[in-house]
């Protein structure tokens, strides 16, 4: 490992695991290459069996490439692509879902900044998200947030997020919709 190069090799419980869901172990591993000051590229696996203890196994293998980029002191770029594949139940095949993100952040005061994000996310089979319609989750969104950081390790955030998607996913009073969205506020602290 080098100021410039990172590479890990990781033992993990399972995937984004709060409570362990079965006795199968995981594998990762983190590449990570900083060719300058402005440029964070990233590369990330998880391979591992997510089914409970009482269901037949399912291997996941998943890759997550990000690009962090500053194009300014205060402008910067973050660019994500995830893409997953997991064994189906019965035969050799495997179902995938993947997803893109784009980033842009302005720096306003060295205490506020401004964030834009556009994403498109699909999961044709349901595999991480099942919603039971004949398309799944396949979902575009975009939003806007404000950030003001209180102290190094206090963050809160004024976000408004818009969805769309194929199928008629999200609950509402006069029956299920293909769009919605939040106004949110939050904090985050961290130690």
């Amino acid at each position: 490992m080098t100021d410039r190069l990172s590479v890990r090799a990781l033992l993990l419980n399972g995937w984004q695991n709060i409570q362990e869901t079965n006795h199968d172990k995981a594998v990762g591993t983190q590449v990570q290459f900083k060719p300058s000051t402005d440029v964070l590229l990233n590369w990330s696996t998880f391979i591992g069996n997510e089914q409970p203890d009482t269901s037949a196994s399912q291997l996941r293998i998943f890759n997550d490439l990000y690009a962090q980029l500053s194009l300014s002191e205060k402008l910067s770029l973050a660019l994500w692509f995830d893409i997953g594949l997991q064994k189906q139940k019965q035969g050799t095949s495997y179902d995938s879902w993947h997803t893109g993100t784009a980033i842009l952040r302005y720096v306003l005061h060295p205490q506020w900044s401004v964030s834009m994000r556009g994403e498109y996310y699909t999961d044709k089979r349901g595999v991480i998200i099942p919603t039971g319609t004949p398309e799944n989750f396949q979902t575009a969104s975009g939003s806007v947030n404000l950030d003001f950081a209180a102290s190094p390790n206090v963050l809160w955030r004024l976000e408004l997020r818009l969805f769309s998607s194929k199928d008629k996913i999200y609950p509402s009073k006069a029956g299920p919709k293909s769009t919605d969205g939040f106004l949110a506020a939050s904090a985050a602290i961290s130690f």
